[in-house]
């Protein structure tokens, strides 16, 4: 035969085709695979995540896989010297779940490992819990309804009691409430104490002497003399304003129905508007070209050089320079969620209340979140520093706390010891972090 036939050769393709297929096995030349062996456990790890003292604990047990495992506590002592960093249990690598000592977790068939939760220790100043306007010099028998804002000056608490329309004043060594000023009774009085008026009053502000208000319903700014309670109207002329910052110069507004940020001299009552277009966007920019989106907080840093705002309605955490007017978002993104992160990577749900303390650190009241978290100004690092999303009334340190919609914040340092203050406003609590 000259060659094959053309079925032949075909057949023959068969062949080989079918011996690649089974990899060309034979008996005296034969190729086995063997199967990667499963996983059958799991460990779990714990790390100290920025302690600077003690050591984590460790877990030498190999779990079976799909079985539980309970967390261990702090059995080495962990410590960290860094201003409210108590060890408060366990989170995972994004510093949002929280896990106590001593739960019961279910394995799965991967490896754990476990986070120290680093917070303040989370107490209530003053507050029943209960809707109502008692004041009582027993703080917890007296009642609050919805505060929404706070401010301090280390020495007293003031809280916008946003329902009961009325400024209260918190004795910070004893929990003592007193009324400020307003009744019950809505209004746009002037006048001193309880013969003044007001109608859902919403951010607070102080210089010390005087008590600045973002009287919200009545589109005012109000002012009170602490010492004498005497209320007068600062400026007029706002949409629903909602937070207010002072550095005893100027009393600084976040316009919230109207999109703007806005400066007040004091005294005067001169407006001027300092950013913002007045439209509704989330656009950096100079002054007029930059845009905000329902902003509800400001606060000003130390040297009264920075104003800080809470844009709520774009879930951000926006800088001003005050000298230039240059807006740039710190923190968050548009689309908003809870997330720990640097700068955009990090997420907010309607953050309000906002407040800076000594070093430059910006602190949040996360609202929708339920959470209070802490901004690392230098870098936009964000993290929790209490609560978490499930929300709560709990006292306890860092993720183990819970809050219901906290709205207002405040910072400052009492007997030396760095200290927040947080208008929980629908437990109708006022919280103290430390």
């Amino acid at each position: 035969m000259s060659g094959l036939s053309r079925s032949g050769r075909s057949f023959g393709l068969c062949v080989v085709a079918i011996l690649l297929l089974q990899g060309c096995q034979n008996p005296s030349s034969s190729v086995t695979t063997t199967p990667a062996a499963a996983v059958s456990t799991f460990s779990v790890t714990y790390n100290g995540n920025g302690n600077t003292g003690g050591s984590a604990p460790v877990d030498s047990t190999s779990y079976t896989v799909n079985s539980s495992f309970t967390v261990l506590g702090n059995t080495g002592s962990l410590a960290n010297s860094a201003a409210f960093s108590q060890f408060g249990g366990w989170t995972g690598a994004d510093g949002t779940a929280y896990y106590a000592v001593g739960q019961t977790l279910a394995g799965t068939t991967s490896n754990w490992t476990l986070y120290a939760a680093w917070g303040g220790v989370v107490t209530t100043l003053a507050g029943s819990g209960t809707s109502g306007s008692t004041d009582n010099a027993n703080g917890a028998l007296a009642n609050f309804a919805s505060p929404y804002g706070v401010a301090t000056n280390g020495t007293n608490v003031y809280v916008a009691d946003t329902t009961n329309n009325m400024i209260r004043q918190i004795l910070i060594s004893s929990g003592a409430v007193t009324t400020l000023a307003g009744s019950t009774a809505s209004g746009s009085t002037n006048g001193t104490g309880a013969a003044a008026s007001f109608k859902g009053p919403y951010g607070v502000a102080t210089d010390g002497p005087n008590v600045y208000v973002a009287d919200t319903g009545n589109n005012m700014i109000r002012q009170i003399v602490v010492g004498s309670g005497l209320v007068s109207t600062l400026a007029a002329g706002f949409n629903a304003p909602a937070g207010v910052a002072t550095d005893g110069t100027y009393v600084y507004v976040a316009d919230t129905g109207n999109n703007l940020i806005r400066q007040v001299t004091t005294p005067g009552g001169v407006v001027v508007t300092l950013a913002g277009s007045g439209s509704s966007g989330s656009a950096d920019g100079t002054g007029t070209a930059a845009s905000f989106n329902a902003p509800k907080g400001v606060a000003l840093n130390a040297a009264g050089t920075l104003l800080y705002v809470a844009d709520t309605g774009n879930n951000t955490i926006r800088q001003i320079v005050i000298a230039t007017k240059v807006v740039t978002t710190l923190a968050g993104s548009t689309s908003g969620g809870y997330f720990n992160g640097t700068g955009t990577a990090a997420g907010f749900i309607a953050p309000i209340g906002i407040t800076v303390d000594a070093a430059g650190n910006v602190y949040v009241a996360d609202t929708n979140d339920n959470v209070v978290r802490k901004i690392v100004t230098s870098t936009g690092v964000v993290t929790t520093l209490a609560g978490t999303l499930n929300g709560g009334s709990a006292n306890g340190t860092g993720l183990a706390a819970g809050f219901n919609l906290p709205f207002g914040i405040a910072y400052a340092l009492v007997t030396g010891v760095p200290t927040l203050f947080v208008a929980d406003s629908y437990n109708n609590l006022i919280r103290k972090i430390q």
